[in-house]
């Protein structure tokens, strides 16, 4: 059962896990510290309870700069948008359905944009150095959406310890694959985010990553800024387990429901829609039936991280096979029976709206355009 299982696992793990070797020799973006561009709206969505502004010190930093694109369907927020603007703040009203997307939101936010730029940022993230030293890299690239690097705030849990290693990772593997934005902070020219929102889904869960994709698809100048933007990560495995479930929604929205859009992917393709979907009952089954598996999947891991992320090894590698593997096994189906509630409650499956035929060759959509 053991060559079998590594068998299966290895090639698709060494593919998409390997391509962290040679992410330190990719060329990304370097922030212009020395000449900052002001040529740029934050625009910071924000919905369900004021508590999720937490930013607000930072944001303050550059006020000018920054429009609050607040979503008023409850007495709550409405009164919320009102202090705001009381207290000098530019704010773009979204009413509707509380639950509705950001992604609905930033269409509503553009609408208000005059600048070049558009910075989309999470109301707890924030970064250390002048976001327009990222704008200024932007436009000497001429790039036209660009990803960055986020980093967990703190580090103190345990669980907050493991989400350390998970991003640090994933933000060497961005290196290869900068289309892999996150809501937390991710930046593009106006216009671009507008192409973008023009054919977005809207749906919920894993809108961010969805918005690199479409910029990749349309055939967008997609970078990667090595710019820090520090967000909260959960504190406990509790709220980790809420938020994943989430994430694994949209997850399984990206690969499943749309695995007919992801042809341009192969090697992303390969691992989740292959070994992390199809596979899933085998994975489990050999788990439980032979004791040799789980430790030799360990090993294997262990040393395939630490190898493919050594710019960015950590003890917390030991143990974090462990949990990514729990993650695998169990969260897949999470996200789908959070999926198939989402789809009674909305009627909303997350079809990305664009063809596949122009997934595969972004020329055509340029025209299109």
């Amino acid at each position: 059962m053991i060559p079998e299982i590594v068998a299966g696992l290895l090639p698709a793990a060494v593919l998409l896990d390997g391509q962290n070797l040679v992410a330190p020799f990719r060329k990304v973006l370097e922030p212009i510290t020395t000449a900052p561009s002001n040529d740029f709206t934050i625009l910071v969505p924000l919905y369900g309870d004021p508590k999720y502004l937490r930013n607000e010190a930072y944001l303050s930093r550059y006020r000018e700069n920054v429009l609050l694109v607040i979503n008023t369907a409850t007495e709550v927020m409405a009164a919320f948008a009102e202090r705001k603007e009381k207290e000098g703040w530019r704010v773009a009203r979204a009413s509707g359905d509380a639950r509705h997307s950001p992604a609905h939101m930033m269409i509503i936010g553009l609408e208000h944009v005059t600048t070049t730029y558009v910075i989309r940022l999470d109301g707890d993230t924030e970064t250390i150095e002048h976001p327009g030293a990222a704008i200024a890299a932007m436009s000497a690239d001429s790039a036209d959406f660009c990803s960055v690097k986020v980093v967990p705030t703190s580090r103190a849990t345990i669980a907050e310890k493991l989400q350390g290693v998970e991003y640090d990772m994933a933000m060497l593997a961005r290196h290869n694959a900068p289309w892999m934005t996150s809501g937390a902070c991710m930046m593009g020219r106006t216009d671009a985010w507008q192409r973008i929102m023009e054919r977005h889904s809207l749906y919920f869960f894993g809108e961010d990553v969805e918005s690199g994709r479409l910029a990749k698809w349309l055939g967008m100048r997609v970078r990667h800024i090595d710019f820090a933007a520090y967000t909260d990560v959960p504190q406990t495995f509790r709220a980790l387990f809420r938020q994943r479930r989430g994430w694994w929604c949209g997850a399984f929205r990206q690969t499943i429901i749309n695995a007919d859009k992801n042809l341009r992917f192969p090697i992303w393709s390969l691992y989740y829609l292959g070994l992390v979907y199809l596979l899933l009952a085998g994975k489990l089954n050999a788990t439980l039936t032979d004791p040799t598996v789980l430790p030799t999947l360990t090993l294997v891991y262990v040393v395939l991280t630490l190898l493919a992320n050594w710019p960015v090894r950590s003890r917390w590698m030991i143990v974090f096979p462990f949990y990514s593997l729990a993650q695998a096994l169990v969260m897949p189906a999470v996200g789908f029976v959070h999926w198939v509630r989402v789809l009674a409650s909305t009627r909303a499956h997350g079809r990305y709206r664009i063809s596949t035929l122009r997934t595969l060759i972004p020329a055509l959509s340029r025209r299109a355009s």
